[in-house]
């Protein structure tokens, strides 16, 4: 069946796939790619929030994200190294009714702020557990 699965939370499901030329069908976006997604998700709820709180009317928003692999062949056993993204650039489109300074400081408190953002940012243990069934 190639790459499809599915992430379960709370009472949703998120489908996940590989792009075409990992032998897999892309019909959904992959497991790297909602990262990207979760960053940015949380980028713009931050931005939000702290905007509203200064009163401040957003009337556009958009943040773009782009992921920069240090090494993907480590993911298929290719190489060594971190498969992972070695860095991430997050930018924000932004048009509201405040001026360019006030405007990054929002962007600061929710890159700062945000917790998907941090997680990713800083090491996070990770504890694997396996159970045969």
């Amino acid at each position: 069946g190639g790459f499809k699965g599915k992430a379960y939370t709370r009472t949703h499901t998120v489908d996940l796939d590989e792009p075409e030329g990992l032998d897999a069908s892309d019909t959904a976006a992959s497991a790297h790619e909602h990262i990207l997604s979760a960053v940015g998700g949380c980028m713009m709820v931050g931005f939000v929030l702290n905007a509203t709180r200064q009163g401040i009317k957003i009337n556009d928003l958009e943040i773009a994200l782009e992921g920069h692999f240090d090494n993907i062949l480590k993911w298929a056993g290719l190489d060594d190294g971190n498969p992972g993204y070695g860095k991430i650039n997050a930018k924000v489109y932004v048009a509201a009714d405040a001026d360019e300074k006030q405007l990054k400081e929002v962007w600061k408190l929710a890159v700062d702020g945000s917790p998907v953002t941090q997680t990713v940012a800083r090491t996070t243990e990770i504890i694997p557990e396996f159970e045969k069934i």
